[in-house]
């Protein structure tokens, strides 16, 4: 039921989400869930939904697993007005840690959703690496891939040439 929610986060990388659209996802999770809680659920202002979302998120900020911020933005305000519909939202940005993006990403693994790390790309074929660099992750996310990518490739160089193995030359004969 809450995968929608962890999977937006954690694919949103290092990208804050705005809160606001937190509280319409969780809204639509309850409804899918139970539909008679989702008719009490669209029945519910949205301040309800927001203050109960801030505690949650409030206490997940507390364990280290979020970051929790304000923007001041007017640019970022303009969009998170486009995006919520509203015309005041709560400006209120959401990021995972690395360590809420590593619990999150054990969940969704459990869970049986493919969440990769950056450095599970490093020995990817060119052709993978393009595939997920288009398939539109956030800067953030692109760049750990291509680094993780990169990084494999620079270290292959830098290893030092194989020595000849002692144990297939072979013996001289033993004097006796």
């Amino acid at each position: 039921m809450t995968q929608a929610l962890w999977l937006a986060l954690y694919s949103a990388g290092d990208t804050p989400l705005p809160a606001v659209l937190l509280v319409d996802l969780v809204r639509d999770i309850v409804a899918d869930a139970n539909p008679f809680a989702g008719f009490v659920a669209a029945s519910l202002s949205g301040s309800t939904w927001e203050r109960d979302l801030d505690r949650v998120l409030a206490a997940l900020q507390v364990l280290g697993a979020l970051d929790l911020t304000v923007t001041d933005d007017p640019a970022e305000r303009e969009k998170i007005v486009e995006l919520s519909g509203k015309a005041d939202p709560e400006l209120t940005l959401v990021r995972l840690t690395p360590l809420g993006r590593g619990g999150v990403r054990e969940l969704l693994v459990e869970d049986g959703v493919d969440a990769p790390l950056a450095e599970d790309f490093a020995g990817a074929s060119v052709e993978e690496l393009s595939a997920v660099l288009n398939s539109g992750p956030s800067l953030e996310v692109g760049d750990a891939v291509l680094g993780a990518w990169l990084g494999a490739r620079v270290r292959q160089r830098r290893r030092p040439p194989s020595w000849p193995s002692f144990a297939l030359t072979p013996r001289l004969p033993e004097t006796v």
